[in-house]
């Protein structure tokens, strides 16, 4: 595998344009400009494509921190997307684990499984943006869903071993941003399959910025590889539609 640094993305730049040849980002301010420029354009990046990272997470939810919604829990800021939106709740009673599959339906679906009232011994109501929602509270999650891509919100939570939700309890796996580094040796963390496209873009855009030019070829393969990077920015619930009938009880 081969290994494309800052330093090389830079150079490849300034060979493109006939630059000052430089050993290091640091040694003119074209250089750190266009390191600078390289930064940005791998946000951005990561930003059309959620999945681009190579670097995963294995970890839990955050807690909501708010009593009054003990079905609600928080997705890491860390956490780019939640692989597949599996998300996983220890259901064991005795100190043990026993992981157990929250299954995630979209908000249309989630709306029609959880309860529609309070008339139920085992429900309680909840208030999401200051709407109802009733919820069950002698069972473990089996679903769950996102509105804002921020929260989850689970059907149910067993008040008999917890108060709300416990995020030490959760597990999910997820892709994590790298952070960009400001270094010559800074590997940019892209398969090699992106490379090109990723220099094409770098290029592109230090073009217009640091030479105010415009290169119709480079600009033309930029900008095919940034639309093909283009998809869902949803953290989860984007992967799959669920085609099955849900059973309350």
């Amino acid at each position: 595998m081969s290994r494309l640094t800052l330093l090389k993305v830079v150079q490849n730049y300034l060979d493109y344009v006939d630059g000052f040849t430089v050993d290091s980002i640091q040694d003119s301010e074209e250089a750190q400009q266009a390191a600078n420029i390289a930064e940005h354009v791998y946000y951005r990046l990561i930003d059309k494509n959620r999945d681009t990272p190579s670097r995963m997470y294995v970890g839990s939810l955050d807690a909501s921190l708010d009593t009054t919604k003990p079905c609600i829990l928080r997705i890491p800021s860390e956490v780019n997307r939640i692989h597949d939106s599996v998300v996983s709740y220890n259901v064991d009673t005795d100190g043990g684990v026993f992981w157990q599959t929250v299954q995630y339906i979209s908000p249309e679906e989630f709306l029609k499984v959880v309860s529609i009232s309070t008339e139920p011994s085992n429900t309680e109501v909840m208030e999401v943006n200051g709407i109802p929602f009733v919820i069950l509270n002698d069972r473990f999650p089996m679903y769950c869903t996102s509105f804002d891509d921020e929260e989850l919100i689970f059907d149910s939570y067993h008040k008999g071993y917890d108060d709300t939700l416990q995020e030490s309890k959760t597990r999910v796996l997820g892709t994590q941003s790298v952070v960009f580094l400001q270094q010559d040796d800074f590997v940019i963390p892209l398969p090699d399959r992106m490379h090109s496209g990723y220099c094409d873009a770098v290029i592109n855009e230090c073009c217009e910025a640091l030479r105010d030019i415009q290169k119709p070829t480079v600009a033309r393969y930029a900008n095919a590889f940034m639309a093909k990077m283009q998809q869902s920015q949803k953290r989860v619930g984007d992967k799959h539609a669920i085609k099955k009938k849900y059973g309350r009880r």
